[in-house]
């Protein structure tokens, strides 16, 4: 049995999130029906799932087919009996008001409001409080606790959101995704690391009453309080958290408890504003640099790569840079034509040395001949350089983000 759709690639992506719903409304799995897929020799890419379809008092096995043309479109979708002994006249009529039903709800976008918490983790200070940005409540996990201040300690942190979805599990990927990207952007905004929570199992130190102090193997995780089923009001989990550092500062979050700027609101909202390209340079930069900041933890080379990197992504997605060295040149705030030859050295001898030779030139992969720092001099020249670049590297970026993404009548600090 054959049913024409004729749908374009656009329409064809929404109708499989709504045949996904409803194959999983029918089996009562989240995980949908068994199936394969792949890819002809003619291009097409074929999809079948086996699904139970219910028949006045039975249950009939029927096998679904589509075969999604190479530009994404969907002429048809087919449904096969399992057993060639079941009459088709039994389950055909079902089969097409079951597909009716999927394209109805697809285009006349029947949607529920879902409330989802997404979770990260950050090592440092705790964050202030909860704050309330454009689309989504950004809070600790667990507010004004009596280690909040510990600067190397692992923090689990919470995206809240209310998304249009077709059921709990759309919501639930719809969410993810938007939670991946607000994590990328918080991450170059407030200048820290924010992860996804590691899984696996780690060695624990416990000191023992009787036997001192003991090494344990336990699994990694954090117990969560009870998952609300909307979204919290404000200052009920935890209290509000203050805007009171900028990203515009030299020693942004140097100490104390971790706080949004008092321009995230205004970044947040001008990204919702500016042009495509303009969005898609900030968001290239953050995703690059949120991972210099991750991987890069304990390896400069690592972590200036990548934010040479960062920059780069930007003169990708906007006109009017010829690369990395002449963004610097144009977006830091106060440049010196003498820092040429810096640039060539970020550029050349760390970034394309580590991604193309696999070189860590400062110096992780070293030994301290000399003690640990007094009389270090390559150690104290490394530690220099990372500072200096990466000042020129954030103030650069952020100046950018200043003229090309915060509202124009408030841009000024």
């Amino acid at each position: 049995m054959e049913i024409t759709l004729d749908l374009t690639k656009e329409k064809c992506d929404v109708f499989q999130e709504y045949l996904h719903a409803a194959i999983r409304k029918l089996t009562g799995s989240p995980f949908g029906p068994p199936g394969s897929s792949g890819y002809r020799s003619d291009g097409r890419y074929v999809i079948t799932m086996s699904i139970d379809l219910p028949v006045e008092s039975e249950v009939i096995a029927i096998q679904l087919i589509m075969a999604i043309e190479p530009d994404g479109s969907l002429k048809k979708v087919e449904f096969h009996p399992t057993a060639d002994e079941i009459d088709n006249s039994k389950w055909n009529v079902y089969a097409s008001n079951f597909i009716t039903g999927v394209v109805t709800s697809a285009f006349s976008k029947n949607l529920i409001r879902v409330f989802t918490r997404s979770t990260f983790c950050r090592i440092g200070s705790d964050l202030d409080g909860e704050y309330w940005l454009p689309g989504f409540r950004f809070a600790p996990a667990m507010p004004e606790n009596e280690q909040s201040y510990l600067y190397n300690a692992e923090r689990y942190l919470y995206i809240d959101q209310e998304v249009d979805a077709i059921d709990q599990m759309h919501a639930s990927d719809i969410a993810s995704e938007r939670a991946l990207q607000y994590s990328a952007r918080l991450s170059l905004i407030l200048d820290t690391a924010l992860y996804k929570p590691p899984t696996g199992m780690k060695w624990f130190l416990e000191n023992k009453e009787n036997e001192g102090l003991v090494s344990k193997l336990e699994h990694l995780g954090f117990n969560h309080p009870p998952h609300p089923d909307k979204m919290p009001e404000k200052g009920v989990e935890c209290r509000l958290g203050k805007f009171e550092s900028s990203i515009f500062s030299e020693r942004q979050n140097s100490h104390g408890l971790l706080m949004c700027p008092k321009e995230t609101r205004k970044i947040l909202r001008g990204l919702n504003d500016c042009t495509p390209d303009v969005r898609e340079a900030f968001d290239s930069c953050a995703r690059l640099y949120q991972i210099s900041l991750t991987a890069g933890r304990g390896f400069p080379t690592i972590r200036l790569a990548y934010q040479v990197g960062a920059v780069e992504s930007i003169t990708q997605n906007v006109t009017g840079y010829k690369g990395f060295s002449d963004f610097i040149k144009k977006e830091f705030p106060i440049y010196d034509d003498s820092a040429d030859a810096f640039l060539e050295q970020l550029y050349g001898s760390i970034r394309s040395a580590h991604f193309h030779g696999g070189a860590f030139p400062l110096g992780e992969f070293n030994t301290k001949k000399f003690g640990w720092g007094v009389g270090n001099r390559n150690e104290h020249d490394n530690w220099n350089i990372d500072m200096y670049a990466s000042k020129l590297i954030r103030q650069s970026i952020v100046n950018w983000i200043r003229r090309e993404i915060m509202p124009r009548d408030e841009n000024k600090l």
